[in-house]
This record gives structure tokens, C-alpha cells and sequence, in this order.
């Protein structure tokens, strides 16, 4: 279905925009390159109806966003999910059409640290066999 739009966002000044829709995370405009992915309700709705539009689309987009994360590690590069964000500023700085709402925000750029791992919850907390 493909109920999303994804906005590249190149410029400085959009980026940073960004920096002040994701409260104050100043990294955002550090990358060259921000993607925002927008679910398009509309063309998840028209197909689908509600569960179209409360999680196909949803579904749609945050896959197309993953993909484009291990890409763009695949490629040598660093991306990072921003999801903390005030989506009404972030789909002003895109100019996101109507119906369109961002779901996630992902700087890629080249990586000026390595971060230490975070600890994972153990797979027995996750997974359960039925």
C-alpha cells in the first residue's frame, strides 16, 4: 500500500527546524541528511478503512524507516530513530500535505562517537512460546 510519504531534508535551515520540533535535540541538524516519514491516512483510509488508518499506515512507514536505518549502516553510515517530537512543527518545517502525519525522524550522517551498548532485556522477558 505504501501509505507513507518521506521527506529528505537537506537544507540547513529545515534541519534546523527539526532541532527545535524534536525538543532541543541538537544532533538532528549535526547530519547532512534528516528523512522524516509521514503516514498518509487518507490512502491507508481509502483502502482499509480505520484499522487502515490507526495501523496499516503506521505499520507502512515504520518499516520503510527501519529499512532505511540498517541501509544506511549497510552503507558505513550512522542513523539514528528520533521519535520524540512535536509532529504538528515537525510536518510545518516539511510542509507535510494534508492527511499526512511524521511518525519518525532519522538523522544519517557519519558518526562522531561510538556509544556504548545499551542493555537489552533478556529474550526469556520477551519471547514466550505458545
Amino acid at each position: 500500500m505504501q501509505a507513507y510519504k518521506i521527506y529528505v531534508v537537506k537544507t540547513r535551515e529545515a534541519r534546523e527546524g527539526l532541532v527545535a520540533a524534536t525538543h532541543y535535540q541538537d544532533f538532528v541538524a549535526q547530519a547532512p541528511v534528516v528523512f522524516v516519514f509521514c503516514i498518509d491516512i487518507r490512502r491507508a483510509a481509502a483502502k482499509y478503512g480505520e484499522r487502515g488508518e490507526t495501523l496499516y499506515c503506521i505499520q507502512d512507514a515504520t518499516i520503510a524507516a527501519a529499512y532505511c536505518q540498517l541501509a544506511a549502516t549497510a552503507e558505513g553510515l550512522s542513523a539514528v530513530w528520533v521519535g520524540a517530537f512535536d509532529p504538528l512543527e515537525v510536518s510545518r518545517v516539511v510542509n507535510a500535505g494534508p492527511y499526512q502525519v511524521p511518525v519518525c525522524v532519522l538523522p544519517v550522517g557519519y558518526p562522531n562517537e561510538t556509544p556504548e551498548i545499551t542493555e537489552r532485556r533478556p529474550l526469556k522477558e520477551l519471547l514466550k512460546e505458545v
